[in-house]
C-alpha cells in the first residue's frame, strides 16, 4: 500500500499539475484554491504497483517523479481487440486507425489453425517504461473504456504520483468550460494514440515470432532429415 501525504502542498506542486497537463487554462488562483485538494498525494516503493490491467478505471494518476514500466498480459488477440477500442471515439484520433487495425486482424486470421494457441494465449510483455509527467488513465477515459488497459508497477526507488479520481477530473472539466475540455481531449488522444502504436509494435513483434515458426515447419516439412 503506498504512503499517502498529507502535507500541506508546496508551491512546486502545484506548479507541476497545473503546468504539466491540462490544467492551464483555469484560473490558477482558482486551481489552488478550489481543485487542487481534490488530487490525492501518493509515494509508492519499488514494484509497488500503481494500476492493474483489467481493474476498474476510477482514478488518473499524474507521475512527478521516479521511474514507470507498464505491461500486459493480454494474448496477440486480446491486445487487438484493445488496439479496436482505442480506435473509437474521438475525431481527433489518427485517420489511419481503422485500416492499421483490420489490416493486423487480417493477418491473424491468416495463420494456420495449429498455430491459433500462439495467438489466444496469454503473455506478459512491456509495452514501454516510462518517468516523470506521465498520466496514466486518460486513453481509457477518452475512449469510455471503463478499465484500465495495462499495469503500471514502480521500477525505480519510489515515484511520486498524483491520483485524481475520474468523477473529480469530469467535475473539473464540467465546470471549465470547452478550452479546459479540448485541451484534455488532446492529451487523451496523444496517450491512446501513442498506447495503440506499442500495442501494434507489441503484436507486431509477436506475429513475426509465429511468422518465423511457419516458415520453419515448412522448411522440414520440405525436407527429409535423415538420422
Amino acid at each position: 500500500i503506498p504512503s499517502i501525504s498529507v502535507d500541506k502542498p508546496s508551491l512546486k506542486e502545484i506548479n507541476f499539475l497545473y503546468d504539466k497537463y491540462f490544467f492551464r487554462k483555469i484560473v490558477k488562483r482558482k486551481f489552488e484554491r478550489e481543485y487542487f485538494k481534490l488530487f490525492t498525494k501518493r509515494i509508492y516503493k519499488k514494484y509497488q504497483t500503481i494500476i492493474t490491467e483489467d481493474f476498474l478505471l476510477q482514478h488518473i494518476y499524474f507521475i512527478q517523479d521516479g521511474t514507470i514500466e507498464l505491461s500486459s498480459n493480454k494474448s496477440v488477440v486480446e491486445t487487438h481487440h484493445s488496439i479496436k477500442q482505442l480506435t473509437r471515439g474521438s475525431s481527433l484520433s489518427n485517420s489511419n486507425n481503422t485500416e492499421i487495425y483490420n489490416s493486423f486482424f487480417s493477418n491473424i486470421r491468416s495463420k494456420p489453425l495449429h498455430m491459433l494457441s500462439k495467438l489466444t494465449d496469454k503473455a506478459s510483455k512491456t509495452i514501454v517504461v516510462t518517468s516523470s509527467n506521465e498520466v496514466l488513465g486518460v486513453d481509457s477515459m477518452l475512449h469510455k473504456i471503463n478499465r484500465y488497459l495495462y499495469t503500471a508497477k514502480v521500477v525505480s526507488n519510489y515515484a511520486t504520483v498524483y491520483a485524481l479520481s475520474v468523477d473529480d477530473l469530469m467535475f473539473i472539466l464540467e465546470h471549465e468550460g470547452n478550452e479546459v475540455a479540448r485541451d484534455f481531449e488532446r492529451t487523451a488522444v496523444m496517450k491512446g494514440d501513442l498506447l495503440k502504436e506499442r500495442f501494434v509494435n507489441v503484436n507486431t513483434s509477436a506475429l513475426g515470432v509465429v511468422d518465423r515458426a511457419i516458415a520453419n515447419e515448412n522448411y522440414y516439412k520440405g525436407h527429409k532429415i535423415d538420422l
